[in-house]
């Protein structure tokens, strides 16, 4: 009885409802197959029916899947169907497994390196000369000389394929977002229909340029008058842009007492990249120990966003007031202005003019056996390097180069005892009565000076030393710049020219009369002992570095952390 029922319930739903399926979705038809009524019929379409991206991203990528792999193979035409964008002026189709990227005619090594270098640079192909279907097989594509344009061709066992839409970057901003439509029609192969996701909208996003700071720091002296802090548009823009900019901290005093800046408003016309926020600055004539800062915010932007840097400090510097880096006072032995904090927040020198600067540490004993002194930063230093092999004397190379001279054009850097005696200003020269009483050790080197003592023979005759350690007795006036030392003819670090390298330098007391030196730069380092008590120091307290010719150096640059290369 069960059974009759049952039988005259399945003819029932195909009398009457049998007719209305043909106007049911294949997605539907495909859940009843599910159920166990109907058999799923396998679809093809795209992976979602919406996607974007940035105008400068390309290409785009549509998904287009087939719900279930066939025996044989399947193609499916794609077509743009509408939308704003327009071809060849805003987008153009890649075609279908042709892969021509390059739109030479045909497909060869060069479409391929394309693929492999901004596409997909995970893949490990390898161009040995030839393009066949083991190089397309590295990155999942299908192999084929007869390729259609505009249609998709899935070979049995396939179940996806990608839709290339190059799109081309116009350089306006500020104009509307653009779309292109694509549809997919005309399945063929086996049993497969279109499936109901069969249209896709790609949104062409246009980017807003940004308003940052140019840097996030800069210092001026306090008799300049004027401090100017650069705001900039990352790229032309087609409309007016606007950013408001306000103080938002520091420890100058505004009004006019340190400075005068009121709240404002930039804008960029069409065209400009560039604006200046124009700072008046008050010299009260009076030596003060401390800099001032001023911090100055960007808000609210219109036709634009806010970059990274939205926040500038402008330290106004004493004319005899030095440099604040690392929380430690810098001075410089002749100008100020060859000693600054750059965009970074790292220290910077002006090499060439020559000269030394000098700071006080926090005291550090070397009275007992195995008390250390040590400090460190990242070095980096620049300049002429463009000496091929600097050995050939007659080129003058030795002067040029400074991976290959010594001399006089050498770093001294060193650790001193200053009982006291502390240089609070600048100006104060290389030579001078305060440094008479400072017991130290200094370390003469080049920091990207070459391997072998013999690449600094001059043509003269005259040896140089390639670096040395040097003690500083008392009554001495010259702080870094003495020749009385031990150790000679010292390796190279092989510092390449503008790059990084942690710097060390160290002392340790092994006995009461001996004291270990080192310097590490480039990986290396380089020690001696000191084994006079004579003018030995047994506490630290001022570190200096000393040029006394910098003429082929450009900058030394000094970090607290290490800074991306």
């Amino acid at each position: 009885m069960c059974e009759r029922i049952r039988f005259w319930a399945v003819l029932m739903v195909v009398v009457v409802v049998g007719p209305a399926l043909a106007r049911i979705r294949p997605d539907t038809i495909a859940c009843l197959g599910s159920c166990g009524l109907f058999t799923a019929v396998p679809t093809v379409e795209f992976e979602s029916d919406a996607s974007g991206n940035v105008e400068v991203a390309t290409p785009s990528l549509l998904e287009v899947v087939l719900s279930e792999a066939q025996d044989v193979p399947v193609t499916v035409d794609y077509a743009v169907a509408g939308g704003t964008a327009a071809t060849s002026v805003d987008y153009s189709l890649a075609g279908c497994c042709a892969y021509d990227f390059d739109r030479d005619g045909e497909v060869n090594s060069r479409d391929l390196k394309s693929l492999a270098d901004n596409w997909l640079s995970d893949a490990a192909w390898v161009d040995d000369g030839a393009v066949d279907f083991e190089d397309f097989a590295v990155f999942g594509l299908e192999w084929a000389t007869d390729c259609m344009d505009n249609t998709l061709r899935f070979l049995p066992g396939q179940t996806s394929k990608t839709i290339y839409i190059d799109i081309v970057s116009d350089g306006v901003n500020n104009e509307p977002d653009e779309t292109i439509i694509m549809e997919l029609s005309n399945p063929v192969g086996g049993q497969v229909q279109l499936g109901a996701v069969n249209r896709h909208t790609y949104t062409i996003i246009d980017t807003l340029p940004e308003i940052a700071f140019e840097t996030e720091f800069s210092q001026n002296l306090e008799k300049s008058s004027a401090a100017q802090v650069c705001v900039k548009l990352s790229r032309v823009s087609g409309q007016v842009a606007t950013v408001d900019y306000a103080v938002t901290g520091g420890s100058a005093v505004g009004n006019g007492v340190d400075y005068s800046l009121r709240d404002g408003t930039l804008t960029f016309n069409p065209g400009e990249t560039s604006k200046l926020i124009g700072i008046r600055l008050r010299n009260d004539d009076e030596i003060e120990a401390d800099s001032k800062t001023i911090v100055v915010g960007l808000s609210n932007p219109t036709n634009a966003t806010l970059g990274s840097t939205t926040q500038h400090t402008v330290t106004i510097l004493d004319d005899d007031a030095g440099v604040w880096f690392d929380d430690l006072h810098w001075f410089h032995s002749h100008d100020i202005r060859h000693l600054w904090v750059n965009g970074q927040g790292h220290l910077e020198w002006d090499v060439d003019k020559g000269g030394q600067f000098i700071t006080r540490i926090p005291t550090q004993d070397l009275s007992d056996p195995g008390d250390k002194v040590e400090i460190s930063y990242w070095w980096m230093t620049d300049g002429q390097h463009n000496c091929p092999s600097c050995t050939a004397c007659p080129d003058g190379c030795y002067d040029d180069d400074i991976t290959c001279i010594a001399g006089t054009s050498d770093f001294r850097v060193g650790l001193f005892q200053a009982d006291g005696e502390y240089v609070t200003r600048d100006g104060l020269d290389t030579h001078n009565d305060i440094f008479d009483g400072y017991k130290g050790y200094n370390f003469r080197f080049g920091p990207n000076m070459k391997s072998g003592p013999n690449r600094w023979v001059d043509c003269t005759g005259e040896v140089h030393k390639t670096g040395n350690f040097t003690k500083k007795p008392a009554g001495l006036e010259n702080l870094l710049s003495s020749n009385d030392g031990f150790m000679d003819y010292i390796d190279g670090f092989e510092l390449p020219p503008g790059q990084w390298s942690l710097f060390t330098l160290r002392l340790e007391r092994l006995s009461s009369d001996r004291v270990r030196l080192s310097i590490t730069l480039n990986g290396r380092t380089q020690s001696d002992t000191d084994s006079s008590s004579r003018d030995q120091p047994r506490q630290i307290d001022v570190f200096a570095v000393h040029m006394r010719n910098g003429r082929p150096y450009s900058r030394l640059v000094l970090a607290k952390e290490r800074p991306s290369q």
